[in-house]
């Protein structure tokens, strides 16, 4: 049965087939914004609760279709195989709907098995890392957030693959513990499952 948009991004409670919205607990992270006028470290600055989504591809597509203006996530991590035409059409909508600001979006291409050339490799992993912590990170303690193309709250980050399980859930895993910082690693994997109860991460 089809569904609407608010199945999948709305605001409170579960996303139906969707999956689950994932309440994630503040992340405090340091900032270079305000210069330290001592030489002690600047304290961390707390950003707001950051939510997250997993979804298959077929599924995101979907909902990104019918969305409203406060139904799109602040950002997305979008997972396909290479050379995949399915993959290019998730990517384009996610593109079409996340465009202002530019840059809201990740795409990786790479396959759900370990080897070989078109399988993950470290270059994947620091993107992820990267676009976290230089995006994400620095667009929630920086409130530019508040200016993105969407009213959704808390800021959203959305992480889908081609089934959602496998390669998305490894990516969202990245992604949470370089926000969250080392020794929250175990948070990070709960708001995970909580956000894909059958999460089955890639090595």
């Amino acid at each position: 049965p089809s569904r609407s948009a608010h199945d999948a991004f709305g605001t409170y409670g579960a996303l139906g087939t969707y999956g689950a919205r994932s309440a994630m607990a503040p992340v405090s992270l340091k900032t270079s914004a305000t210069p330290p006028t001592t030489a002690t470290t600047a304290p961390p600055t707390v950003v707001p609760t950051l939510s997250l989504v997993v979804m298959g591809r077929d599924d995101m597509m979907a909902a990104m279709q019918v969305a409203t203006h406060d139904q799109l996530p602040h950002w997305a991590i979008s997972i396909g195989s290479p050379r995949s035409h399915g993959a290019d059409s998730a990517l384009h909508i996610l593109r079409a709907r996340l465009k202002t600001p530019p840059g809201r979006v990740l795409p990786l291409r790479f396959r759900d098995m370990l080897g070989g050339l078109d399988g993950p490799r470290i270059e994947h992993a620091k993107a992820i890392v990267g676009f976290a912590l230089k995006r994400i990170g620095r667009d929630l303690a920086s409130g530019r957030w508040l200016q993105y193309d969407t009213d959704l709250q808390p800021p959203t980050l959305l992480v889908h693959c081609a089934w959602g399980l496998s390669r998305s859930t490894a990516a969202a895993l990245i992604a949470l513990s370089a926000l969250y910082g080392a020794g929250r690693e175990d948070e990070a994997a709960a708001a995970v499952l909580t956000a894909q109860p059958a999460a089955s991460p890639n090595p």
